[in-house]
Order: C-alpha cells, then structure tokens, then sequence
C-alpha cells in the first residue's frame, strides 16, 4: 500500500508533466483575415479621400494663381501657385504659371529659360527649312536634267551640298543628310562640263 504522501507526490508530478506536455491555450492571432481586410480598405480609403482633397486644394490654388496674374497682382499670384506644386510639384502647368509669373516680376531665370525655349524652337525650325530646301533643290536638279539644264542643275547641287555642309558644321547631321550628301556629289560629278 502507499502512502498518502507519496499518492500527493504522485499525482503533483503527474499534473507538472500533463501541464508541460499538454498544449498551450491557443494564442488570439493578431488580427484576423476579415479585421486586415478592413483595416487595408480603410487605408485605401484615406488615400483616395488624400488624393480627392490633394486634387480640390491643387485645383483651388492653382485658380487664384492664374486670378491673381490676370489681375497683375503677382506676389499673391506666385504664393497660391507655389502652394498648388505643392500638391503637385511635377504640374507642367503650374510650373509653367510660375515661370511665367516670374518673368512677370523680371526674375531673369524665367526669362533664360524662355530665351533657351525660343532659341531650342528656332533651332529646330531651321533645321526642318533646311531640309526642305534641299529637297526642293533636289527637284530643281531633277527638272534642269530633264531639259538638259546642266548649269542650272549643278547650281542646284551646289547648293544641296553648301547646305549640307552647314547642317554638319552646326551639328544637325544624319543618315538622311549623309545620303543626301552622297547622292548631290555623285550627281554632280555625272554632269558635263
């Protein structure tokens, strides 16, 4: 028979090893499925209504901008159009309302970056007359051979290959330029004397 105490000793050992052996109660997850769900809609939520509000603030700025130039108060016009590119820094509209409200008060780099605008247009205006030009100089030649004008002809290729020469001095030469190049110079040198 055993003893009382040792049945005690018995049944504690027994309850410590069941207590260490037997699962943990189950621990509460974090958050469940449906709660993140929630949660990520409620952000998606606060992001779009951010974007609603960034929008009418953007909108609402970059008007009194554009009032306040009209009217030519250009101080107020350049804070409420600095407040807009703060809802939209990369707005082509509202950074061009900025240099143009600048230039308005004679900041000069308003003024240089529509100076290198200009000359960046003109630039390309040129280069695309020229082609032309030489296309038409080209017909000319086209034509004068026809009628067996050679003076005239070479006249014409002369002048394709003067422009040529520029473009490529001016740095606004190409695989069409260089076949136009090419093409003028055979051409003329075919032509009698």
């Amino acid at each position: 028979m055993r003893s009382p105490l040792l049945s005690l000793l018995v049944l504690a050992a027994c309850a410590q090893s069941r207590a260490q052996t037997a699962p943990a109660e189950p621990v509460a997850p974090p958050a469940e499925a449906n709660e993140s769900e929630e949660l990520l809609t409620e952000a998606e939520r606060e992001l779009q209504l951010w974007k609603q509000q960034s929008d009418v603030m953007y909108r609402r700025h970059f008007r009194n901008a554009q009032r306040y130039r009209d009217a030519l108060e250009l101080e107020p016009a350049l804070r409420e159009v600095e407040s807009a590119l703060r809802f939209r820094p990369k707005s082509e509209e509202a950074l061009r309302l900025r240099t143009d409200i600048r230039r308005m008060l004679g900041d000069r780099a308003g003024e240089v970056e529509t100076v290198i605008q200009d000359a960046w247009e003109a630039l390309q205006v040129r280069n695309a007359e020229r082609r032309v030009t030489m296309r038409r100089k080209l017909a000319e030649a086209k034509q004068a051979l026809e009628v067996q004008d050679y003076d005239r002809a070479r006249r014409a290729y002369e002048g394709v290959l003067f422009i040529v020469d520029l473009a490529r001095r001016e740095g606004d030469f190409d695989q069409e330029l260089a076949r136009i190049d090419a093409e003028a110079k055979v051409r003329l040198e075919k032509l009698p004397r």
